[in-house]
């Protein structure tokens, strides 16, 4: 993207209600003295791997003069945003580094910190597609810290009862349905669909070819696609499979959705790498049951992998020390043995990465972490546009209907609407 655009596309976002104003790296980093400051998370510790804090803590040792102090978030994911605004607005011993998801970068300009002065020099550390997640126009906001691509977790020992193989396509995962509802006297499912989980619905999209959002430079409108051939035709394929029986519609989070993990209800279930340590904790009795393989598509010579979720660590406006904030958020996203160890696969650029030993073990000796890479290689470049909170309530009104008779394709057609009408209240242009 040349300057012109990138102007044009910053002046977009500035309309759209999303000053840049006040987001270059203004911070003192000539100051005298040490440097100190907080990193807010969101990532859980797990048994036998490294902790958070004894992360940072090697970042500490590592870097004389520079104290990092890990703070976790509180709350939903979805609080957290405006109680990272709030901390922003204060400015009042602002956290210089925070986790967010990719997907609400462009929605948090107003909180960040142009730091592409520090943030280039890393560049090659990651797979592009990654590194753009930090990233509006050519201004860098951070770095990526975790990838999500979306894989097939399969039990293999109900594959083996079932008779079935790994389906290429989702038409061969709709039919290995059908046998499943059959043999079992329709007590099981192939898989789900989840009522509570529109990063995971988006995924499916992007695997297929589907980007919610274009930018055009020339014309300075946003185009909106969230309603598209490519959704149309996932929604098609799903909703098949729901009104067969062949997948159940259901919320992914709660005790339930443990249970059916357990029991044998579920045969699949279509995830991200960071689901794998919750397998392990959550599903302790399938313990050797459960293993991982590459998504269907709607034809089999695609291979795009769309993600379900993915972090970023951003920079706070108001840090005062952007360029060590910088330097340890690419410590720790090339930190893959304690990235991985924490349950999240690296965005950086890797050929490999060691399946923690307590992981293996679970998934039966397979080497999970391979599965993930080969997915991660495949990644989809998707762009994201402000007022983002405006289009996930109206994508998650919208799925979580689907299990009481709600269609899939509302999804995307609420989506595309609330998502235009967003951005034109903001006062962007919008195509």
């Amino acid at each position: 993207m040349n300057v012109r655009q990138n102007a044009a596309l910053i002046a977009g976002l500035t309309v759209a209600g999303l000053t840049l104003g006040g987001c270059a790296a203004t911070g003192d980093t000539t100051a005298e003295g040490p440097v100190e400051f907080t990193f807010l998370h969101r990532m859980p510790d797990k048994e036998g791997a490294k902790t958070v804090d004894e992360l940072i803590a090697e970042f500490n040792d590592s870097h004389p003069g520079t104290t990092v102090v890990g703070e976790t978030m509180q709350g939903s994911s979805g609080e957290s945003y405006p109680k990272i605004r709030s901390i922003v607005e204060a400015g009042k011993d602002v956290p210089c580094v925070a986790q967010l998801g990719s997907e609400r970068v462009p929605d948090m300009l107003d909180s960040l910190m142009d730091v592409t002065e520090y943030a280039e020099k890393y560049r090659d550390h990651y797979q592009p597609a990654f590194f753009g997640k930090a990233k509006v126009g050519d201004a860098i906001f951070g770095l990526p810290i975790g990838a999500s691509p979306i894989v097939m977790y399969y039990r293999a020992d109900l594959f083996e009862k079932y008779g079935l193989e790994l389906p290429q396509t989702w038409s061969e995962y709709e039919q290995m349905g059908r046998i499943v509802t059959e043999k079992s006297s329709g007590t099981a499912y192939m898989g789900s669909f989840l009522t509570d989980e529109i990063l995971w619905t988006s995924a499916l999209a992007t695997s297929e070819g589907a980007d919610y959002f274009a930018y055009d430079s020339d014309e300075q409108a946003w185009e909106v696609s969230v309603d598209s051939p490519e959704t149309d035709a996932v929604a098609a394929q799903w909703q098949a499979m729901i009104d067969a029986k062949t997948v159940l519609p259901t919320p992914r989070w709660g005790d339930e959705y443990v249970k059916y993990l357990t029991d044998g209800t579920l045969v699949t279930h279509i995830g991200a790498p960071w689901e794998s340590t919750m397998f392990a904790d959550s599903v302790p009795d399938a313990a050797g049951s459960w293993k991982v393989a590459q998504i269907p598509h709607l034809k089999a010579s695609t291979k795009t992998v769309g993600q379900n979720g993915g972090s970023v660590a951003a920079v706070l406006k108001g840090c005062a020390f952007p360029e060590q904030a910088v330097e340890f958020i690419d410590w720790w996203a090339t930190n893959t043995e304690g990235v991985s160890g924490l349950g999240m696969l690296p965005a950086t650029k890797v050929d490999s990465v060691p399946t923690p030993p307590a992981l293996k073990e679970y998934f039966s000796g397979q080497d999970i972490f391979d599965e993930y890479i080969a997915a991660n290689e495949n990644v989809a470049a998707v762009t994201w546009a402000p007022q983002s909170a405006t289009l996930f309530q109206a994508l998650s009104d919208a799925q979580s209907k689907v299990a009481e008779g709600g269609r899939v394709a509302d999804i995307f057609r609420d989506g595309q609407d609330a998502a235009v009408a967003a951005l034109t209240k903001a006062g962007a242009q919008v195509k």
